[in-house]
């Protein structure tokens, strides 16, 4: 870390453990989703929660928790869900819409997972994704296409998103769920004190060891002057420094 200031990073860490500790089971729901294991899925959450807390100490002002927090599981879930070989994922059997629906492009499905299932803004979605207002519409389009869902949402189409809802919000809830968070939460606070202690040491620290330093040169070089009268008259040639040292040898 570089240093930074006490006060904000405190302020703006106790902003950022408030808001995580009320939608941290929003943002299980949507890694969960990506990975479609428990385990995999909690390993996110805690590694989301600690660096999106560790970074936000170095920042001057608040950042737009949702997007920051949202594009964190989102980088490390995709990631995981690539490592097909390595966990287990629970597909989907009970609804074939949503079975489907992970079939389809992931960026794309994302796109339509924040918009329909979390109930974000197209610019909040593009935000998070980074994209621009009609790349986020394009993909929504393409998604209810391959769905078959109208963008009116009436009828048949509003049953089916329904359906793709229960089905994203069924997951349980890990019963350690919570107490995963507050540790991780604490974790990061005792590696910030701990930093916070090397940076006040070091800002006393580091002063006093050039001080030593540049005692150890002067005196040093006033004992070398005495006893080495080619080197006293080298020391005194420098017009910078013979000031300080004539008076002494």
């Amino acid at each position: 870390m570089a240093r930074i200031d006490y006060g904000l990073a405190t302020a703006i860490n106790g902003n950022m453990v408030d808001f995580l500790l009320e939608k941290y089971e929003r943002y299980y729901l949507f890694a969960y989703s990506i990975v479609k294991n428990q385990e995999q899925t909690k390993r996110i959450m805690a590694k989301a929660i600690y660096f999106s807390l560790y970074n936000g100490r170095k920042l001057k002002k608040m950042p737009k928790l949702t997007t920051w927090f949202y594009q964190l599981v989102i980088k490390d879930g995709m990631r995981k869900m690539h490592e097909l070989d390595r966990y287990k994922r629970d597909f989907t059997y009970d609804s074939q819409i949503y079975a489907f629906m992970e079939t389809i492009e992931p960026s794309a499905v994302n796109a339509f997972k924040l918009y329909y299932f979390e109930e974000l803004s197209i610019s909040e979605t593009g935000e998070i994704l980074r994209l621009k207002q009609g790349e986020v519409e394009k993909r929504l389009k393409y998604v209810r296409k391959e769905l078959g869902i109208d963008s009116s949402l009436e009828d048949e189409s509003g049953e089916k998103l329904q359906e793709l809802i229960d089905v994203y919000e069924s997951p349980e809830i890990p019963e350690d769920l919570e107490t995963l968070i507050y540790d991780t939460i604490e974790r990061e606070k005792q590696n910030f004190e701990k930093f916070m202690r090397k940076q006040t040491r070091d800002r006393w620290l580091k002063p006093m060891i050039l001080l030593a330093c540049l005692a150890l040169w002067f005196f040093g070089t006033i004992a070398l002057a005495e006893g080495n009268a080619g080197f006293r008259e080298l020391v005194t040639g420098i017009p910078v420094v013979r000031h300080l040292f004539i008076p002494f040898i």
